[in-house]
């Protein structure tokens, strides 16, 4: 009797057992979904953070190309002159600082690169401006923290147009430092009109 009872004890402690390593089992199953889904999540926001930093870079891009076109318009050969520049770099970097104590945004490369070619449609090819009109192609690129490896890239093109009629121009350090008032405008005679841009 004292057997049977010995070994009934013995069944139920290996019957127990089982169930604790099967509940171990689910448990860590459990927790590495955890830590993928976590992992995972972390990747797409630093891919995302990377994918941002590259658009904004190629709009930087764009906005030096145009205040440089500004100042190369030329009333006999329009924009003629700049159509055999070498693309211009940009090199740069953002984060890097502290938003509270003991909290840093993380330190990024940068850089952009702008270059100016004749719109397709223009009758003095691809050496001549003709109509006053200029795409600028500005490619933005998001690099490691050696600033050797590009890890996310987008380019930007825009079609721009010498206008000579009145249109509103913003200002760029009225707009990132606004007041409750809004944007200040101001008008000019003459400038570069910007069109539509396109991102790919």
């Amino acid at each position: 009797m004292s057997r049977s009872k010995s070994d009934r004890t013995r069944r139920q402690t290996g019957f127990s057992l089982i169930v604790i390593f099967l509940l171990l089992a689910l448990m860590a199953a459990g927790a590495t979904a955890v830590l993928l889904a976590t992992r995972t999540d972390t990747r797409i926001s630093g891919r995302h953070r990377e994918r941002t930093l590259a658009f904004f870079s190629a709009e930087a891009g764009i906005a030096y190309g145009k205040a440089f076109l500004a100042n190369q318009w030329a009333p006999s050969g329009f924009w003629t002159g700049v159509l055999d520049d070498p693309p211009n770099t940009v090199s740069y970097q953002v984060g890097g600082i502290n938003i509270a104590p003991g909290d840093t945004l993380p330190l990024m490369n940068s850089r952009y690169t702008y270059t100016f070619t004749n719109n397709p449609d223009d009758t003095g090819g691809t050496t001549t401006d003709t109509d006053g009109r200029m795409i600028i192609t500005s490619v933005g690129q998001a690099l490691d923290r050696s600033g050797t490896k590009v890890l996310s890239q987008v380019t930007l093109q825009v079609e721009v147009e010498w206008s000579a009629t009145l249109f509103l121009k913003g200002d760029y350090q009225t707009q990132q430092n606004q007041s409750a008032a809004g944007v200040s405008k101001s008008t000019d005679t003459a400038g570069v009109d910007m069109g539509s841009a396109r991102t790919f």
